[in-house]
C-alpha cells in the first residue's frame, strides 16, 4: 500500500510540477526546475559508470569518484544530485558529467535510463529511489549502494521505512556497509541482503583532502583551539569561554558558520566588548607572532581543513544548535575533538567519544578543562588519533576491488 501511494505521490509531482516550483523553497524550486537534466562537462565515448550522492553524500562519493578516474579514465562517469547546496563542489569534480535525478516516476526514469545507458549505478551511503532501482533491475543493470549505514532510530530503522523500502533494498544489486552492526540491523528491518563490509570511505576522502591541501598561512602556536562551523548557540558558549582560556594563555582560529551577516557581525561586537584582541582573517597582512593577537575570526570559505592542523583542540560546531557538522576533518589532522551535547547524528563522534578523542560538553567550564586535559601529553594523543584514522581507511580501494569481482564488465 504504502508503495503505490509513494507511485501516486510522484505521479502528481510530475502532473503539478510547474507549478509546484513556484512554491517559495529554494531547494525543491531547484530540483523541481531541472530534473532529469544533465550537463556534459568532458567529451566521451562509451557509456557511464553513473553514481548518485545527495547533497552531503558527496563526501562519501569523492574518493570513489577519484578511484574510478585513476583506475579506468577511459570511462565516462556522470554524477547526479537532488540539492542545490552540492551545485558548487559537483562543478568542481573530475567527471564527464553532472545532472539532477530524474523524478521517480515510470516514464521519466524510463527517458532519462534511455539516455544515459548506465553500465553501472552507484548510490552514496542513502537516498535510495523505488522505481529508479525496480528499473535498474529490469534492464540487469548492477545498482550498488556503498558505505551503507543503518543505525538504531534512524528514519531507515522505523517501521514504516521497512514497509516502504524493503522491496528496494532487495532489487539492489549489492550493499557495502560501513560496519557489522549496520549489516545486521539492515537485515533485521529488510530481510536478507546480497552485502559486504567494507568500511567508511569517507576517511579516504579525510586523509585525501588533509594531504593535498595547501597548509595555512597562519603561523603555529601550541595552545590553539580551532572552532569550526561555529552557529550563534555555539557561539554563546564558546564567548563565556574566551576570557577564562585567554588567562592560560589560548588562543583561538574561529570560523563562524556565516562568515558574513549578522552573525560574524555580533562576534566582533561582543569581542570589542570584552576587550578581546582579535582580526578578520582577510585583514591579516604578514602575520607572523600571536604574540598581540587572541583570535582571528575567519571570513574566507573553504579553509577549514587548513587550519585543523594548527589546532591542539578543536570544537566542531552545530552541536549546541541541533546536530554537529562532520568531526571527520578535525580527526584527519589529529586533533581532539569537543562536542556540545547534540552529537548523536554524528557516527564518528559517538565511536571516538568512547576513546576519550571527543569529549561532550555543556557549559564554558567544562570547556575549559578539556582543553586543559589535552593540553597534556599532546603530541602522544595526535598520534593515537591519526593511527585510528588511518586504520579505517581503504575502504575505497576495497569497493573497485570488488565491483570487479561482482561484474567484470563495469571496468571493460
Amino acid at each position: 500500500m504504502s508503495l503505490s501511494l509513494y507511485q501516486f505521490g510522484m505521479k502528481i509531482i510530475k502532473q503539478f510540477g510547474f507549478f509546484i516550483s513556484w512554491f517559495p523553497h529554494p531547494k525543491l524550486q531547484y530540483y523541481l526546475r531541472h530534473q532529469g537534466e544533465i550537463t556534459r562537462l568532458k567529451d566521451f565515448v562509451g557509456t557511464p559508470i553513473w553514481i548518485h550522492a545527495s547533497s552531503g553524500e558527496l563526501e562519501y562519493a569523492k574518493s570513489v569518484i577519484r578511484e574510478i578516474r585513476r583506475h579506468s579514465p577511459q570511462i565516462p562517469v556522470l554524477v547526479t544530485h537532488t540539492s542545490l547546496s552540492s551545485l558548487p563542489q559537483l562543478k568542481k569534480l573530475d567527471v564527464h558529467m553532472i545532472g539532477v535525478l530524474p523524478i521517480d516516476e515510470k516514464v521519466s526514469v524510463e527517458t532519462f535510463l534511455n539516455k544515459i545507458q548506465p553500465r553501472a549505478f552507484l548510490v552514496s551511503r542513502t537516498d535510495l529511489w523505488p522505481e529508479l532501482i525496480l528499473q535498474l533491475k529490469q534492464r540487469k543493470v548492477p545498482a550498488i549502494l556503498f558505505s551503507a549505514t543503518f543505525a538504531t532510530g534512524s528514519r531507515k530503522s522505523s517501521a514504516l521505512a521497512s514497509r516502504f523500502l524493503k522491496s528496494t533494498i532487495q532489487n539492489l544489486t549489492q550493499i557495502y556497509f560501513v560496519s557489522r552492526d549496520d549489516q545486521l540491523m539492515c537485515e533485521k528491518i529488510y530481510g536478507p541482503t546480497q552485502g559486504k563490509i567494507l568500511g567508511d570511505t569517507r576517511f579516504d576522502q579525510a586523509i585525501f583532502r588533509l594531504q593535498n591541501s595547501p597548509a595555512s598561512s597562519l603561523p603555529n602556536y601550541e595552545k590553539l583551539i580551532v572552532a569550526g562551523s561555529t552557529w550563534p548557540e555555539d557561539d554563546q558558549v564558546l564567548l563565556q569561554t574566551v576570557l577564562q582560556l585567554k588567562d592560560k594563555s589560548w588562543k583561538w582560529v574561529w570560523v563562524p558558520h556565516e562568515i558574513s551577516g549578522p552573525q560574524i557581525e555580533n562576534l566582533k561586537n561582543r569581542l570589542h566588548e570584552m576587550k578581546v584582541k582579535f582580526q578578520l582573517f582577510t585583514e591579516i597582512k604578514n602575520f607572523k607572532s600571536w604574540d598581540d593577537l587572541d583570535i582571528i575570526l575567519i571570513d574566507e570559505v573553504g579553509i577549514l581543513a587548513t587550519l585543523y592542523p594548527l589546532a591542539r583542540v578543536s570544537f566542531v560546531g552545530g552541536s549546541f544548535k541541533k546536530q554537529v557538522h562532520s568531526v571527520m576533518e578535525a580527526l584527519a589532522a589529529g586533533s581532539p575533538v569537543l562536542v556540545g551535547p547534540f552529537h548523536h547524528n554524528n557516527r564518528e563522534a559517538l565511536e571516538f567519544k568512547t576513546k576519550s578523542w571527543v569529549v561532550e560538553i555543556s557549559s564554558s567550564d567544562e570547556f575549559v578543562k578539556a582543553c586543559q586535559k589535552f593540553d597534556l601529553q599532546a603530541i602522544e594523543r595526535s598520534q593515537e588519533i591519526l593511527s585510528e584514522v588511518k586504520s579505517r581507511c581503504g575502504a575505497t580501494q576495497s569497493l573497485i576491488s570488488h565491483l570487479k569481482e561482482l561484474n567484470p564488465s563495469i571496468f571493460k
